[in-house]
C-alpha cells in the first residue's frame, strides 16, 4: 500500500517550483527586493515549522478525545481544498507575467 503513493508523490514533487516562480514575479512587479522577499519567505516557514506539529498534536488529542484518530489528515484535506479554491479563484491573466519587462525577459530567453 506504501509504495502506491509514489506516483502522486512524484507527480508533486515540483509544485513548489511554479508557486515560487509566481511569488517572485509578483514580488519583482510590486517592486519588492529578492532579499526581502526571500527572508520573508524564510521567516514564513520557520514559523511553519513551529507551530504545525503543535497544532497536529492537538488536532490528534483533540480528535482521539472524540474517536476521531484521522483529524489531523482530515484537517490537511480541508486546507488542500481550500488553498485549490483560493487558486481557482485568481484570474487566469494574473498567472501570467504582466510586466512588460518580464514579457521582455522571458521573450529574450
Amino acid at each position: 500500500i506504501a509504495f502506491g503513493a509514489i506516483v502522486p508523490l512524484a507527480l508533486g514533487a515540483g509544485k513548489g517550483q511554479a508557486t515560487s516562480a509566481r511569488i517572485t514575479n509578483l514580488g519583482e512587479e510590486l517592486g519588492v527586493p529578492q532579499g526581502q522577499l526571500a527572508a520573508e519567505r524564510n521567516t514564513l516557514n520557520a514559523v511553519i515549522k513551529v507551530i504545525a506539529p503543535s497544532l497536529y498534536a492537538w488536532l490528534f488529542a483533540f480528535g482521539s478525545a472524540r474517536g476521531v484518530l484521522g483529524l489531523p489528515f482530515y484537517s490537511t484535506a480541508l486546507l488542500l481544498c481550500v488553498s485549490a479554491a483560493v487558486a481557482l479563484s485568481i484570474p487566469e491573466e494574473r498567472w501570467t507575467n504582466s510586466s512588460p519587462q518580464g514579457v521582455a525577459r522571458e521573450g529574450g530567453r
